[in-house]
């Protein structure tokens, strides 16, 4: 019924109402294909004007001002409805030309939240460093999952009540987790978790390398008559029992106990780490090749090579 009053009125109204209406119909459709999933508020005239992704936090961005474009288009089309000036039709081609629609907004695409992590490879009773990494972050919610699917930490907020986990590093674009004194019982892969929309996990997998013990001993050279320090040294011994062997394979001490009836083999030194025994008043019979050796599993032998100097 509008349309066939305008014809009647005047066919200019009706020209001006199709042409204008057509103008803002391609404004919005220009919107709407360019930013596909965010929400546009905010837009005022020369100043910020802010895209909130849908249920993200807003993310401000230089722009255009489009209020005063809408409302161009708006008085436009009161003034065709009212009006049968051509200026209306003027300004709206050099004040909104199509060639612009949309070249200025930005392409958000690339701004949506990515989560990254990478694989943790750690030596038994060390500490191991777990990072969980928001790339074109918006300030969702990041939480680490142990291998149980346990929740570690909610945001910077510990959960889980093991001591050796503490926070190292926290921030809107990372979580940065320390495990200190692992076993091999804390390897597995682990879970970072973005609260975003769509939701995002990343895995990370900790590799705990086995500590074996190791056991050294150095050469010893010594002049006929005086004393002669043998050393038995265990790194990362895991209490296995550690003794010390003479050149004819004769236990002289046994961890701390003394095994060899010669009082002038005494003990110097023990702990879990090393066994040190003296023998005094060498003779050149006493040289040759001692033995240290560490019931580990697979057991181990060190030699010392004594050298007596007449």
């Amino acid at each position: 019924m509008r349309l066939l009053y305008f014809c009647i009125r005047d066919p200019v109204h009706l020209l001006l109402s199709v042409l204008l209406e057509g103008i803002s119909h391609f404004y919005m459709r220009c919107l709407r294909a360019q930013c596909p999933s965010v929400l546009l508020h905010n837009c005022i005239s020369g100043s910020e004007c802010a895209y909130k992704y849908w249920g993200s936090p807003s993310l401000s961005v230089r722009e255009k001002p489009l209020t005063g474009r809408i409302l161009l288009i708006f008085y436009l089309w009161i003034s065709a409805m009212f009006s049968v000036s051509i200026v209306p039709i003027i300004f709206a081609l050099v004040l909104f030309p199509f060639s612009d629609c949309g070249q200025n907004l930005p392409d958000l695409q690339w701004q949506h939240s990515v989560l990254e992590t990478e694989d943790v490879t750690v030596v038994e009773g060390e500490a191991a460093i777990i990072s969980c990494r928001v790339k074109n972050h918006n300030d969702d919610v990041i939480q680490l999952l142990s291998p149980k699917r346990q929740t570690i930490f909610f945001g910077d907020y510990k959960t889980l009540k093991d001591s050796r986990y503490s926070l190292v590093y926290f921030a809107a674009n990372e979580l940065r987790v320390s495990i200190s004194n692992v076993s091999l019982d804390d390897g597995g892969r682990y879970t970072c978790q973005l609260y975003s929309d769509p939701p995002q996990e990343a895995s990370v997998t900790v590799t705990v390398i086995e500590k074996n013990p190791t056991l050294e001993t150095k050469d010893v050279t010594v002049v006929e008559g005086e004393v002669a320090i043998i050393s038995c040294r265990v790194l990362n011994n895991d209490g296995s029992v550690i003794q010390l062997l003479s050149p004819n394979r004769q236990t002289i001490f046994f961890q701390n106990f003394k095994a060899l009836r010669d009082n002038r083999y005494q003990l110097v030194d023990f702990s879990d780490n090393e066994l040190k025994v003296s023998l005094s008043n060498v003779s050149v019979k006493d040289g040759g090749r001692y033995t240290c050796q560490l019931y580990s599993d697979p057991p181990q032998e060190a030699f010392a090579t004594v050298t007596v100097v007449a």
